[in-house]
């Protein structure tokens, strides 16, 4: 498996966000930029793209499926004393999705999954939180970034609760967001402050959670690229980067032989629900024709509604 070390602040400053995220002892690792580039010649993408398909080559690569192939390659990363410190994650797949589908989607939700609100009754702690935060607590002038508050069940095992801070970003038809835990929030005091804590079943079958512990090391960046050679034919280009305490799960592989798994069905989400919104739009049409011809006579309205049915 690859490895990555990561970086020491030095006598050289480290820019920090958006191309870093800050791990314990101040040390960091990059967020890779995509390598498609939407400047790049249609003969240097057919390389780039034939390159990221790999053995599987493009046609196959890129098929129009939910299940189509997902690249995915998982590096190590080593902290100052030589010690797997946590994962890199890359992924990449196609979608096909209209541009102005893309505007509308919210990439953030495409990362994590659909949240519910962290005050939500009916929320159990093994599901996803989020919610935006006052920017008037942040002292900041960037109306560019969002900060959020979330509540990760991470393989519903651990709970991470943090301040991310996020960013969406959209040039040369490429749609970008960058996200992290905001390192400003790890210290042990406040409403909100960067923690973690385990998550098991009791005898009830209920979920309990236990101590929490500080975090913070975790992020990621998503890019959403035209391949330029189909039409709405979309490359996502996805990292993440992910601190592992040892008291997570010991030294072993069990959240690397995971986490691929999840990233799969993200891309299926991803994928699904554009084809899902064109289902429902062709399905409301085919109702709104339908209530047209209620004037028809009994037989030719059944007729019309047995040739819906067949399309919905």
């Amino acid at each position: 498996m690859a490895q990555t070390r990561l970086q020491a602040q030095g006598d050289e400053p480290i820019v920090i966000w958006p191309q870093m995220i800050e791990f314990p002892g101040a040390q960091f690792v990059a967020l890779p930029e995509p390598k498609l580039n939407v400047q790049a010649s249609l003969a240097e993408k057919e390389a780039i793209l034939e390159n990221i398909a790999g053995k599987l080559g493009w046609k196959r690569f890129s098929a129009k499926s939910i299940n189509a192939s997902v690249r995915i390659e998982v590096e190590e990363l080593i902290d100052a004393n030589g010690q797997r410190t946590g994962y890199r994650i890359l992924s990449s797949y196609v979608i096909y999705c209209s541009r102005e589908k893309l505007e509308n989607r919210d990439l953030m939700e495409s990362s994590f999954g659909k949240p519910k609100a962290p005050d939500d009754p009916k929320r159990k702690l093994d599901q996803l939180a989020l919610k935006p935060l006052d920017e008037g607590k942040f002292d900041t002038d960037d109306k560019s970034k969002q900060y959020l508050w979330i509540e990760l069940p991470l393989l519903k095992k651990v709970l991470i609760r943090a301040v991310l801070v996020a960013e969406n970003s959209q040039a040369d038809e490429v749609f970008q967001l960058t996200w992290g835990v905001d390192s400003r929030f790890n210290q042990d005091s406040g409403e909100y402050h960067n923690r973690w804590s385990k998550l098991t079943t009791n005898k009830l079958g209920r979920i309990v959670e236990g101590e929490t512990q500080p975090y913070h090391g975790m992020g990621g960046k998503m890019s959403v690229t035209p391949t330029g050679l189909e039409p709405d034919q979309w490359l996502i280009e996805s990292v993440l980067v992910i601190h592992e305490p040892d008291e997570w799960f010991g030294s072993g592989q069990y959240l690397r032989s995971k986490l691929p798994a999840a990233l799969q069905e993200s891309a299926k989400s991803f994928r699904r629900n554009p084809q899902q919104h064109e289902h429902q739009l062709m399905a409301r049409k085919l109702k709104i024709r339908r209530c047209k011809c209620t004037d028809l006579p009994n037989n030719a309205s059944q007729s019309i509604d047995r040739n819906v049915k067949q399309h919905i």
